[in-house]
């Protein structure tokens, strides 16, 4: 009797959850197109860390405190009139949430923009390739590179025709 009921909970389990072996997980793969990546400073790199969890928390915080205070804020009215101390702990629990939220919604919307002004300053500061694509030239390369003059594209010919004389066309 028992192997009959595992059988069923095996069957049961298989109506409703993915088989734990790797033979059943269907995958497809994507390929990016060439991705682009840059040369950062560790300082660079550690001050990106800290923005962003600052940025982040700050934006976490405000809206958590927000929420409280206006939940609150909700509350407060339901409140009966006999029930002083409850009322004060609502009242303090909406002061609180209403100048917290207020303190980190506004300290996230000033910093909000430096993040992205901070990526900006690393992607103008990388040097630029120099050669063909996936041929690009090593600095020590290009001190061996002669100086050559631009070509400059021909321009198409007119499509009128242009005389010797001023004023009159040509035949």
């Amino acid at each position: 009797m028992r192997p009959r009921l595992l059988q069923v909970r095996d069957f049961l389990l298989g109506l409703f959850a993915m088989p734990l072996d790797d033979a059943h997980i269907e995958t497809r793969r994507h390929r990016h197109a060439p991705v682009e990546t840059y040369e950062v400073f560790v300082e660079d790199f550690n001050r990106i860390e800290t923005e962003a969890e600052t940025i982040g928390t700050d934006l976490t915080f405000g809206s958590i405190w927000i929420s409280v205070a206006i939940t609150s804020t909700a509350a407060l009215p339901t409140i009966p009139n006999d029930w002083n101390r409850i009322f004060g702990s609502f009242l303090v629990a909406t002061l609180v949430g209403y100048s917290l939220g207020t303190y980190f919604l506004l300290r996230w919307h000033r910093q909000k923009d430096s993040l992205g002004k901070l990526m900006d300053r690393i992607r103008s500061s990388q040097i630029p390739q120099w050669g063909d694509e996936r041929k690009e030239l090593r600095g020590s390369e290009l001190d061996k590179l002669t100086p050559q003059l631009p070509v400059t594209p021909r321009s198409p010919p007119s499509e009128e025709p242009v005389s010797d004389h001023e004023g009159e066309r040509a035949s």
